[in-house]
């Protein structure tokens, strides 16, 4: 089953429409039903973010891809993101969504209820994106 849900772990939207991830929240998100494409917000405010989390290891079986929604994410249109316990953030600098960190790729992935586990996800360097340029 796919969920979306925020940081309060309450459902956001019904994945039978359009997702669009809320800026300045964490999203978790599930794609052990199957591969989900969800889009960042259009009009997004400088120093806007968005992190994104694969709550249950889901991504490497069933990636998620993330549309831009008419701005750029690192220079390209979307991107996929196809690692097992994924969690990033992207920042919006005014032209682009950009200075994305913390990509993990760990089999001992830390338990994202914890705080500090969080944090220190969060740090690592990115690695294993695929970017889609139109």
């Amino acid at each position: 089953m796919m969920t979306f849900r925020t940081s309060d772990f309450s459902p956001l939207s019904s994945l039978s429409g359009d997702i669009v991830i809320p800026v300045n929240e964490v999203s978790f998100f599930d794609t052990g039903g199957g591969m989900l494409v969800v889009s960042l917000p259009g009009g997004p405010s400088m120093d806007d973010f968005v992190t994104i989390m694969d709550k249950y290891g889901t991504f490497g079986q069933y990636p998620l891809t993330i549309l831009g929604n008419g701005y750029k994410i690192v220079g390209s249109d979307s991107l996929v993101v196809d690692v097992k316990d994924s969690r990033f953030s992207m920042l919006f600098d005014g032209k682009e969504w950009t200075s994305m960190i913390g990509m993990v790729e760990d089999k001992d992935s830390p338990n994202m209820d914890s705080e500090e586990e969080v944090a220190r996800a969060l740090s690592k360097s990115l690695s294993n994106l695929h970017f889609i340029k139109d």
